[in-house]
């Protein structure tokens, strides 16, 4: 689940920040530059948003099991 947050999320900020480049007319390199800095960012962000809703979705379930099998 990390992995496909941080997929996400970072395709998903260089995507905006490539089209905010181009809609501004800025630079080739420096849009890119830009939009790099951006997938890296987000994609770290969404590393650990993912673990957290790994970790959150995986105790929720051993509670559920703990109390069913009480």
């Amino acid at each position: 689940m990390a992995r496909t947050y941080a997929g996400v999320l970072g395709a998903l900020a260089f995507t905006t920040a490539l089209i905010r480049g181009l809609i501004q007319g800025g630079g080739t390199e420096s849009t890119l530059g830009i939009s790099l800095v951006c997938l890296a960012a987000f994609g770290l962000i969404g590393l650990v948003a993912g673990a957290v809703a790994e970790a959150t979705v995986e105790n929720d379930l051993r509670m559920r099991i703990r109390n069913e099998q009480r």
